[in-house]
């Protein structure tokens, strides 16, 4: 795409003209080929065509803002199909982990149906010892161990539903919570 070309399709997608997008589609099929290639094959052509029409949306937006210059634009597009394709993987692997790590609380909860009533007695007396613990917390305390232990959200996410600056202003609120959550339980109030 030629600077003219590109100044024409900036001056289109600001005066509301989005057919202008379609002159993006001939990068389509490398920009996909490129992503499924990039990330091994783990990203199909069906999810690869999702995310390019996501980085065509991305594109228009940044346009529109003023934050993108002329430059590769197909090379600025695969950028933001990565990125993309990057973030839909971290979740997958988040979503993986919370998965197993579900089921083996499960499965040692059902290995733990066994125990013995002495067992249980002190296992009750545990839980209530953290829900004791947990009540003396602020709720924003509560919020963000729950955010980060029960849901499995990650410290940008929580940041985010939370309103806090940055993900680490949301690990330091964590750490600082599990701090005074294991303060409280140690001293049994």
């Amino acid at each position: 795409m030629t600077r003219d070309e590109f100044s024409e399709l900036v001056l289109r997608l600001k005066r509301g003209d989005n057919t202008a997008l379609v002159s993006l589609h001939p990068l389509q099929d490398s920009c996909i080929r490129r992503l499924v290639i990039r990330s091994s094959g783990k990203c199909n052509p069906d999810m690869a065509y999702d995310l390019f029409i996501d980085s065509v949306l991305d594109f228009r937006k940044n346009v529109l803002h003023d934050k993108v210059e002329y430059q590769n634009i197909p090379a600025y597009l695969s950028r933001i199909c990565w990125n993309k394709w990057l973030e839909v993987s971290r979740k997958d692997v988040r979503r993986r982990k919370a998965h197993h790590y579900s089921q083996t609380l499960l499965q040692s909860a059902m290995e733990n149906q066994e125990m013995t009533i002495e067992r249980e007695e002190l296992h009750k007396s545990k839980v209530e010892q953290i829900d004791n613990a947990m009540q003396q917390l602020s709720e924003k305390c509560r919020q963000v161990l729950y955010m980060a232990i029960a849901d499995g959200l990650s410290m940008a996410d929580i940041a985010a539903q939370l309103g806090m600056a940055s993900a680490d202003v949301a690990k330091t609120t964590k750490s600082r919570c599990y701090k005074r959550l294991l303060d409280f339980i140690r001293r049994g109030t």
